[in-house]
């Protein structure tokens, strides 16, 4: 995250100066975006959505029958209960 802000920071002072410096400071800006890193933290991070999403769906498919036919609050107040 501190890396992030520098290069804001960084991107605020280039402007500041006219925009002369701004062909420098874009690139800087962009290239995380690109790296390999950044892919394998957009993959790992799908993936643990992904897996978050498909044990909440099994919970709430396995819910008792008076609990399905209720609203989104008592249902989920049902299963924190349910985990202590």
């Amino acid at each position: 995250m501190s890396m992030h802000a520098a290069r804001v920071a960084s991107f605020v002072i280039g402007t500041k100066s006219g925009g002369e410096e701004w062909d420098q400071v874009r690139p800087s800006l962009v290239a995380p975006y690109g790296s390999e890193e950044f892919a394998d933290v957009v993959t790992a991070t799908r993936t643990q959505v992904a897996t978050a999403l498909r044990v909440m769906a099994q919970m709430v498919d396995t819910e008792p029958e008076e609990i399905r036919d209720t609203d989104v609050v008592a249902r989920v107040r049902h299963l924190i209960a349910h985990d202590r």
